[in-house]
């Protein structure tokens, strides 16, 4: 399903002419913030110099000469690896991205299909941005969604194979059957990378900023990024672009969704407009109205998120 606000209508095409009627899905693209932590995690595990056990000294900026990145909600302290996640760490984040190497994580996001346009059977597609070589403050501020533009689509089709068991499949609009789809799918990451990814999602819905976007019993696991847009050059600090990326049931997912709101306003006092109390309050409330009509029981059993945490962890 693929939607993508403001529309149009169709009976006077002069509107698509108006400016923001494009599918934003396939053909805008966006610094997507920190829905890309999950990928540097899984990129920094799978490559087996980072383990889910391993802990980052956050309790200090990271300086690049006079540049110094920060966490939003620091914690000013040592965190574990899923600490990292659940705190939307962006220390932590680069200094998993540090033990990788700047080359092997571009070379990660190249193979979980951010390069280039989204594969989809429209004509409307954009390009990616993201340079070909990261200097070190290039690939700090990508491993935590900042520095590059990719499609909503692309992330989306990360996402899926870093939950399924790590085949990547390209997406379509087209039926087809298990069987067709993995038979031209590639293998990203291992199943013991998934299982984790599965894992520091879910604890992030359970105990992080993803808990509006996970209603009871349906198993969401998800990553919010909330990032600033570029106005006249430079960053602002009241036009944001708000995204939850999300897939359920993490115990055996079947679905993948990002939700995207464009510069999001505030409800009232009480509310805000980061990505927690919009698209993610948002990705709940689809869940609970379509997960029973795609047959998804609701569990409460405990054991479900049980079973989730590695085995390192328990």
């Amino acid at each position: 399903a693929l939607v993508s606000l403001p529309d149009f209508d169709p009976n006077m095409p002069a509107g698509a002419l108006e400016e923001g009627r494009i599918n934003r899905i396939t053909a805008g693209k966006f610094e997507l913030g920190s829905t890309l932590k999950p990928i540097t995690a899984a990129a920094a595990l799978d490559s087996g110099l980072v383990q889910i056990t391993d802990k980052f000294d956050a309790t200090k900026p990271v300086q690049f000469g006079r540049f110094r990145i920060g966490d939003f909600h620091a914690k000013k302290r040592v965190l574990s690896l899923p600490e990292v996640i659940k705190y939307s760490s962006n220390i932590g984040t680069i200094k998993m991205m540090q033990a990788l190497g700047k080359e092997r994580f571009r070379a990660f996001l190249a193979n979980v299909g951010m390069d280039g346009s989204p594969v989809i059977e429209l004509p409307e597609k954009t390009q990616s941005q993201i340079k070909d070589k990261f200097s070190e403050v290039g690939a700090a501020t990508a491993s935590f969604g900042h520095g590059l533009s990719i499609t909503p689509l692309q992330l989306l089709t990360a996402y899926a194979a870093l939950v399924n068991g790590g085949d990547f499949i390209a997406p379509t609009l087209l039926p087809r059957d298990r069987i067709a789809a993995l038979a031209n799918s590639k293998r990203v990451i291992n199943e013991r990378t998934s299982d984790q990814i599965r894992y520091l999602l879910r604890l992030n819905a359970i105990e992080g900023s993803g808990r509006k976007a996970a209603p009871d019993g349906y198993r969401v696991g998800g990553k919010t990024g909330t990032a600033e847009k570029v106005v006249d050059g430079k960053y602002s600090d009241d036009k944001l672009l708000n995204v939850f990326a999300s897939a359920f049931p993490m115990d055996a997912p079947q679905y993948a969704m990002v939700i995207l709101v464009d510069e999001p306003k505030k409800e009232d006092e009480r509310s805000g407009h980061t990505a927690a109390w919009n698209a993610g309050a948002v990705t709940g409330r689809i869940i609970e109205r379509v997960a029973p009509m795609l047959r998804i029981v609701p569990n409460l059993d405990p054991e479900l998120d049980a079973q989730l945490v590695p085995v390192e962890l328990r």
